[in-house]
């Protein structure tokens, strides 16, 4: 069996940071996320 994925185009340095950018602001976001689930169910355990 022959693998045959499409190679990615090649980014451009503008490309490449615009991508890790996004992609520390989702990380940021989803870990705020975890912090607010686990600050709201440590008071629901609580109360």
């Amino acid at each position: 069996m022959t693998d045959n994925f499409p190679v990615p185009p090649k980014l451009s340095p503008e490309e490449e940071r615009v991508r890790r950018r996004r992609s520390m602001a989702i990380a940021i976001a989803l870990g705020a996320l975890v912090v607010i689930f686990y600050a709201v169910s440590m008071v629901k355990t609580i109360r």
